[in-house]
């Protein structure tokens, strides 16, 4: 989302957009667990209309927010602009990608600012390609499928950004992901670990390890996790670097047989997870 909020910086200055903020539930700002039910709008101005970025309101919301809503920028649930889009797409796909492509057709162009918005754009463009890439599709860049993106920037850009993020050394996140692709591979070869999924295998691992998505995608080996979620406490449990037919089974069969509930996934895009039910207290 930085990357966005940079983008629409650069058109605000260009008098494009009168800018950006964050929407509210329930009293606090929105988090990705409830972004789907914004409430309320804190400093939203008067009558601009609003382009909702991978969001949406509440039916509790008022209804003049539902109204002001001109467009949808989104990629992940069935209906949104890039949710179906393949690798060869990830550009019009990518949130990132439908921002920029949105504001230059829909407002710079109109206005005959298209050069100028390209000019602004430009020193961050090659950035948010790889940017988009990466969120829409890490696999298939892996895999060379994005085109214009050789496997070696996206690993190296991949393990920059990552260090800067997590303020390691780069060398850091270079052997957290050795050591994640060394544990993929040893429970590889390990039968009770593995189970096959529409004609290939996934891994299963009891619980997550650093940097298990990247490893994952850099191997080309579908991994099964468990986690916490830090804000709603629910057993997370996904499958990441699947196969578009892995993920479909897996999202209509393991998670029914594991009683998962708020299932979601992206074949197209290679993951899936739900959550276990809450227990109960007695």
């Amino acid at each position: 989302m930085a990357r966005i909020k940079t983008v629409v910086g650069l058109a605000r200055k260009l008098g494009l957009v009168s800018g950006y903020i964050q929407g509210w539930s329930k009293g606090s700002p929105v988090h990705p667990g409830n972004a789907y039910a914004v409430d309320q709008c804190p400093g939203l101005p008067g009558d601009v209309p609003l382009v909702l970025v991978e969001c949406g309101f509440a039916e509790s919301a008022p209804k003049e927010c539902h109204e002001r809503v001109i467009q949808r920028v989104d990629h992940h649930n069935p209906g949104d602009p890039g949710f179906d889009c393949a690798p060869e797409a990830f550009w019009e796909g990518s949130s990132i990608g439908q921002v920029v492509n949105w504001i230059n057709s829909d407002l710079a162009e109109p206005q005959a600012m298209g050069p100028l918005f390209a000019e602004a754009v430009a020193p961050h463009m090659r950035d948010l390609y790889l940017a988009a890439a990466a969120d829409h599709c890490l696999k298939a860049a892996y895999e060379e499928c994005c085109p214009g993106i050789s496997s070696e920037e996206i690993e190296t850009w991949r393990v920059q950004t990552r260090a800067k993020h997590q303020n390691q050394p780069e060398e850091t996140v270079r052997m957290r992901i050795r050591e994640a692709r060394a544990t993929i591979m040893q429970a590889l070869h390990n039968p009770e670990q593995v189970v096959e999924i529409a004609g290939g295998p996934i891994v299963r691992l009891p619980g997550t390890i650093n940097e298990l998505p990247e490893a994952s995608m850099q191997l080309g080996v579908p991994v099964e996790y468990r986690m916490e979620d830090a804000r709603s406490k629910r057993i997370k449990v996904g499958l990441i670097g699947g196969e578009p037919a892995q993920i479909e089974e897996w999202m209509d069969r393991f998670a029914r047989d594991y009683g998962l509930e708020d299932v979601y996934g992206a074949p197209v895009r290679g993951f899936a997870g739900g959550y276990q039910p809450m227990k109960k207290e007695d």
